[in-house]
């Protein structure tokens, strides 16, 4: 019998610059579609300050689905990581649940 209760949910551990560990979950339909979409923030008509402000968006969302349910805001973002960092966090977020999908079991 396939019990979902007892199934062992995989998960991404992070440490941020701040020491914080976080374990990250897979990510809902909306968070797939928001990391979809993560190229559409580069496009030429939109600002630095759009871009930027979408990175750190997305970023809080990734962090915000952690195993505790702490939540982030797009400011604690900006204290806590730069841009590389954001970068860094998007591309390995997007390969765990790429991966995920990929290989299910």
């Amino acid at each position: 019998m396939l019990d979902f209760t007892k199934k062992e949910k995989r998960c991404l551990p992070i440490k941020l610059a701040d020491k914080t560990q976080l374990d990250l979950c897979m990510p809902s339909k909306a968070l797939f579609a928001k990391l979809e979409s993560v190229e559409s923030l580069f496009d030429k008509s939109n600002g630095i300050k759009c871009m930027y402000d979408g990175l750190t968006s997305l970023c809080a969302d990734i962090l915000s689905n952690n195993k505790t349910k702490t939540e982030f805001t797009a400011k604690q973002v900006e204290d806590l990581v730069d841009i590389e960092d954001m970068s860094l966090l998007i591309f390995e977020y997007a390969k765990y649940a790429g991966e995920a999908i990929r290989r299910p079991n």
